[in-house]
């Protein structure tokens, strides 16, 4: 069992992780930055990098992106703890060809086979959820389901339409009183419309000008887009997180079984395409990034940075719009990273969670004392 943090330990992690953002903020690479970290008895700090094109502060609410993924299959996950949906079911049996053959699995860990569409015409199109579904049922996969790995955020419609036929309730009420609501994340949701002046415009995205920020958020709001569409704020997101530590007085949404089996590498043995060169898969779980132990060290890396300390057993998953959502279970810890930029590289985020774990691992082996996060 790794050694858990104690609230001094994660205090001064917590510091110097600030620190990294403070840096990455002072120097451009990201307009501002709010960081968060909880354990298992609830949020420890939450602490706010603003600029002054981005007054960012710890409630702001943040376009969450692809981090919508997580919430989505942990609501699926809930189904399959019910006994009302089968994860290697086919969800459109009634189609012959090899639409018919696509799983909830494959969706969740991103081997469809079914392409999304392209971002531009995506954006200018802001389809509604009934359309966005449709081009999602016309679409071909492009290689059997299963047999490749290939990262896609439409086909989570499918999982959508999903969650609305079994619970007999439209896909984002359902999320909400079922997952959103018992978990307290008051400030998650579809439509960024319900936080005026609260929601932060996100550097270098498609669609800036003051007209097209509405028409993207009015779509958002519209399409209620699994794949990644939701708002949120740190709380929340930090929120949602602890529930998947397993502590006692927490509140839980999943059984410890779905939570491993969602957990669970499911591309190990696949390869994915870049530039035409086939290579091996990254470590996708079912709606989450799960980063693999590797190099000498044995620990696991992001953004090709190892995390110290780390070996196994992390959630993670990442956002284009420069968000991320950190989940170790193994020690305990919940980290959230939002940064608004479109398309942000991932070394800030990943430095500031290596100076979280690489501190909190040396001072729990020390004792040294700190003060609390501020």
């Amino acid at each position: 069992m790794p050694d858990q943090p104690t609230p001094r330990s994660l205090a001064a992690a917590f510091d110097a992780a600030r620190v990294v953002l403070e840096r990455h903020v002072d120097q451009g690479t990201l307009p501002c930055a709010v960081l968060g970290i909880s354990d298992a008895t609830g949020t420890l700090a939450i602490h706010a990098i603003p600029a002054t094109r981005w007054p960012a502060r710890p409630d702001s609410v943040w376009f969450l992106a692809s981090v919508t993924k997580p919430i989505v299959a942990t609501a699926v996950m809930q189904l399959v703890d019910e006994g009302r949906l089968d994860l290697d079911a086919p969800l459109r049996p009634d189609v012959p060809d090899r639409r018919g053959r696509v799983t909830a699995r494959h969706v969740l860990s991103h081997t469809t086979g079914i392409p999304d569409l392209d971002l531009t015409a995506f954006i200018r199109r802001a389809p509604s959820f009934a359309t966005l579904l449709r081009l999602v049922h016309g679409a071909e996969p492009v290689s059997d389901p299963g047999s490749r790995y290939a990262y896609a955020s439409d086909s989570f419609m499918l999982l959508a339409e999903a969650i609305a036929a079994r619970t007999g309730t439209r896909f984002a009420r359902s999320l909400h009183e079922r997952l959103l609501a018992p978990l307290g994340m008051v400030e998650t949701g579809f439509d960024p419309g319900r936080w005026p002046g609260r929601v932060l415009p996100v550097a270098d995205a498609p669609g800036q000008s003051r007209i097209g920020r509405r028409v993207v958020r009015r779509f958002l709001a519209r399409a209620t887009f699994a794949g990644g569409g939701l708002f949120a704020t740190a709380e929340d997101l930090l929120r949602f997180g602890r529930s998947l530590l397993g502590a006692p007085g927490v509140p839980r949404v999943l059984s410890d079984t779905a939570i491993e089996v969602m957990a669970r590498d499911q591309t190990r043995d696949l390869l994915e395409t870049i530039d035409g060169l086939d290579i091996p898969a990254p470590g996708y779980a079912l709606g989450w990034n799960r980063p693999r132990a590797g190099g000498s060290s044995g620990e696991v890396t992001l953004a090709g940075i190892p995390i110290p300390g780390v070996t196994e057993g992390v959630l993670t998953h990442a956002g284009v719009s420069g968000t991320r959502l950190w989940v170790d279970r193994a020690h305990g810890i919940v980290v959230v990273i939002l940064s608004a930029r479109w398309g942000v590289t991932q070394v800030p985020h990943a430095e500031a969670i290596a100076a979280i774990m690489g501190g909190r691992s040396r001072l729990a082996r020390s004792g040294t004392p700190t003060s609390s996060p501020s």
